[in-house]
C-alpha cells in the first residue's frame, strides 16, 4: 500500500514515526515523505534538505517532497490545502502520518489542520504522532519498532545540524520507544492517536 507521512519540518517523521515506516517499508509498502518547510530557522536549507534526502533513503522511502513553506510561519490556507491535496490525491495514500493537534510549535499545529482539510475526503486512514514538543499525548494505538529501531535511530543520526545544536537527542528517542514499548508490552514502540482508522483485512 502507499503511505504518506507529512511533517512540517526535516526529522519530525523519522523522529515521530520513523521506525513505523521503517518496518511497512520493508514489508514492501511505498513510502512517501511531505514536509511543508526546510526548517530552515534551524540550519541551512541546503544541509537540512540533504540530511532529509539521506535520513529518506535509511528508512526506505520511495521520495521525498517539499512544499517550500517559511519556517516558524506555516499558515493553514486555501492555496496550501488545495497543493497538499493535489500531491496526496497522486500517491493516492491508505495510510498518512501527521503531526497531533495539541503541539507547543505553531508550524506543528498548522500542519495538522492542512493535512486534516487537504486530505478529508479521502479514504485514507490517519495516525497522529508525537514529537518533542508534543503534550497531553496519550496513545491508543501501537506499532513495535524492537526490530527497526536502529533504523530509526541512524535515520536520525542523519540529522547533525539538529543534534548539533541540542534540539534532540538520541537517547531521548530510544527512551520514549522503551516507554511506549512498556506500555504495549514489546521492547520498544512507537504510540498513536487514531484521527481515523480504516480496517481492511
Amino acid at each position: 500500500m502507499n503511505i504518506i507521512a507529512i511533517f512540517a519540518h526535516p526529522d519530525d517523521a523519522e523522529m515521530s514515526c520513523g521506525g513505523s515506516l521503517a518496518n511497512l517499508a520493508r514489508l514492501g509498502n511505498k513510502i512517501y515523505l511531505i514536509y511543508l518547510s526546510l526548517g530552515e530557522n534551524g540550519g541551512k536549507k541546503e544541509a537540512r534538505q540533504k540530511e532529509l534526502e539521506e535520513a529518506t533513503k535509511i528508512i526506505g522511502g520511495q521520495a521525498v517532497d517539499c512544499l517550500y513553506q517559511k519556517d516558524g510561519n506555516i499558515s493553514c490556507n486555501l492555496q496550501l490545502i488545495s497543493l497538499l491535496r493535489d500531491k496526496a490525491k497522486k500517491i493516492a495514500p491508505e495510510l498518512i502520518y501527521t503531526h497531533f493537534p495539541n503541539d507547543l510549535h505553531q508550524d506543528h499545529r498548522a500542519t495538522y489542520e492542512i493535512v486534516i482539510s487537504a486530505t478529508r475526503n479521502f479514504n485514507s486512514g490517519i495516525l497522529l504522532s508525537e514529537g518533542t514538543t508534543t503534550i497531553n499525548f496519550f496513545p491508543t494505538f501501537y506499532q513495535d519498532i524492537s526490530e527497526t529501531l536502529e533504523i530509526k535511530l541512524k535515520a536520525l543520526a542523519q540529522h547533525q545540524s539538529q543534534i548539533s545544536r541540542g534540539a534532540f537527542e538520541l537517547n531521548e528517542i530510544k527512551t520514549l520507544a522503551e516507554i511506549r514499548g512498556n506500555q504495549a508490552k514489546v521492547k520498544y514502540a512507537e504510540g498513536f492517536i487514531p484521527f481515523k482508522f480504516i480496517w481492511k483485512p
